[in-house]
């Protein structure tokens, strides 16, 4: 199990929705744990080696494919929503993430890691996300940073806290987590947002 996977599932409780689950780590480590879980994502190939991972390991799963803005709970209601290395995909993640805390029950929370910076380019990512700080000495120092220029023409590079802050009435708490059970040192920002408090 990598160390992201057992980070996380330490935050969840209860009825979980695991949003773009991919290869369904995390949604079967958290059904190991006991947890209610469901999973969906729209990569129908990735779906299926999470549906056969979960069944050999005689894990129940509710596994559905679908987009994140089409996806019928059917009225049900999550304690925890967790959206996993998505958000940086995604053209507009403020409506993701308004779209995700409508699937909470009244005091659930959503769970969002993303990787921190740079250091997971991929020419997918829509955005970047800095810390705030870095953010300003990059601004400042801009020419003595490597960064390439695919990322500076095609990509939108933010503040982490600001992007946050945009979002109206909510509270959260956010933790950088460095992880280095892989060949490179990575590092992710893991953000809380609980439904029932706010600012």
């Amino acid at each position: 199990m990598q160390e992201r996977t057992k980070t996380v599932i330490k935050l969840f409780n209860g009825k979980v929705l695991d949003v773009g689950c991919g290869l369904g780590e995390v949604a079967i480590e958290s059904a190991k744990n006991g947890l209610d879980v469901t999973a969906f994502d729209l990569d129908s190939e990735r779906l299926d080696v999470a549906i056969k991972d979960a069944k050999s390991q005689n894990v129940k799963i509710k596994f559905f494919k679908s987009d994140i803005f089409e996806y019928d709970s059917k009225g049900e209601l999550y304690d925890t929503v967790y959206l996993g290395h998505v958000l940086e995909h995604m053209e507009s993640p403020k409506l993701v993430i308004d779209a995700l805390l409508k699937l909470l029950n009244d005091d659930g929370k959503l769970i969002i890691s993303i990787p921190a910076g740079f250091a997971h380019y991929d020419k997918d990512h829509k955005y970047f996300f800095c810390d705030d700080r870095t953010l300003e000495m990059m601004a400042v120092h801009w020419i003595n940073y490597l960064i390439p220029q695919i990322v500076l023409q095609n990509n939108k590079i933010v503040g982490v806290e600001s992007f946050i802050n945009t979002i109206k009435d909510i509270k959260y708490k956010l933790n950088p987590v460095q992880f280095s059970d892989s060949k490179y040192p990575s590092m992710d920002f893991i953000i809380e947002i609980k439904k029932g408090e706010k600012k």
